[in-house]
C-alpha cells in the first residue's frame, strides 16, 4: 500500500517554462558573446535574433509569474533562512532577467536609413521610449553591466541547486526535474 506522500515537484507547466528559459538565456548568450561580439556589421546582422529571443523570454518570465500565482509551492521542510534565501535569490533573478531585457530593448536605435529589427523576421520591433538624460548607448553599458550581474545570480542559483541535491539531498533538485518523483513508498 502506498503512502499518499506530496509530489515534490513543481507543475508539469512551471517546470517546462524554466528549463525552456534556461534554454533561451543560453541561446542569448550564445548570440551575444559569440557572433554579435564580431567586428564590424556582424552585431547588427544578429541583433534581431537576440531581440527575438528576448522577447520571448519576457514572454515566458511573465508566464511563469503568472503561472505561479495559481500553482501550489511543493512542500518541503526547510530550515527559514534556507527558504528566506532561496525566495531572495528567485526575486533576484527574475528582476534582473526583467531589468536585462528592458535595457537591452532601451539601448536600441537603429541606425540612420536602416530597416527597424523584426521579431523572429515578421513583427517590427517597436521602439522604446526615449529617456530623458539616458542615451541608447548609457543603456546599452548598463545592459552589458547587468548581463555580468544576472550570469552571477545564475551561478549562485546553480551551486544552490547543485548543494541542494549533492550536500543536503532534501529533494530540492527535483522540484524542477522530469521523470519519476520516486516519492511513492511502500509500507
Amino acid at each position: 500500500m502506498a503512502l499518499n506522500v506530496p509530489d515534490p515537484r513543481w507543475s508539469f507547466g512551471v517546470r517546462v517554462l524554466h528549463w525552456l528559459t534556461v534554454v533561451a538565456l543560453a541561446a542569448q548568450l550564445a548570440v551575444a558573446f559569440g557572433p554579435m561580439a564580431g567586428p564590424g556589421m556582424a552585431p547588427m546582422k544578429w541583433l534581431p535574433l537576440h531581440m527575438s529571443i528576448g522577447v520571448t523570454v519576457i514572454a515566458m518570465i511573465l508566464l511563469r509569474l503568472c503561472w505561479r500565482v495559481f500553482t501550489k509551492v511543493p512542500v518541503r521542510p526547510l530550515p527559514r533562512p534556507v527558504r528566506f534565501a532561496g525566495a531572495l535569490v528567485h526575486v533576484c533573478l527574475y528582476v534582473t532577467i526583467l531589468a536585462v531585457l528592458i535595457t537591452g530593448w532601451l539601448a536600441y536605435r537603429p541606425m540612420p536609413f536602416m530597416p527597424p529589427a523584426r521579431l523572429f523576421g515578421s513583427l517590427p520591433i517597436p521602439l522604446a521610449p526615449e529617456v530623458d538624460g539616458l542615451s541608447a548607448r548609457a543603456f546599452a553599458v548598463l545592459h552589458a553591466k547587468l548581463v555580468w550581474v544576472l550570469l552571477g545570480l545564475v551561478g549562485v542559483h546553480v551551486l544552490a541547486a547543485l548543494a541542494h541535491a549533492a550536500l543536503f539531498r532534501d529533494g530540492v533538485m527535483r522540484g524542477m526535474s522530469f521523470g519519476r518523483t520516486g516519492v511513492a513508498q511502500r509500507e
